[in-house]
């Protein structure tokens, strides 16, 4: 699962699961919405007797997956953003002062 923020809203979409589409005010509202989403597309797709790509068990795992990287990876970026801001606002003072 990709989750992107998009304006003010975030959006989820799975590159292993086509069609699925997650739309929300918040992260959590997705993550909420993500696994009931995922398998009202599998019924639909068992009663046009189309094979789901893989059990809709693996595509919850694969989803909890991606989104724990997610959330690593936006917490580094965060982490980072703050050491930077941090790191001009010491530079600021410095400049202030001369």
């Amino acid at each position: 699962m990709v989750i992107e923020q998009v304006n003010d809203a975030y959006q989820a979409t799975s590159p292993s699961l086509d069609g699925f589409l997650v739309l929300a005010d918040t992260l959590d509202e997705v993550l909420a919405l993500a696994p009931g989403v995922a398998r009202v597309l599998f019924e639909t797709m068992q009663a046009k007797g189309v094979t789901p790509p893989l059990p809709i068990e693996d595509v919850i795992r694969k989803a909890i997956q991606e989104y724990i990287q997610h959330r690593a990876s936006h917490a580094e970026f965060r982490a980072a953003l703050e050491r930077a801001t941090q790191e001009n606002a010491e530079l600021i003072a410095q400049l202030a002062e001369s």
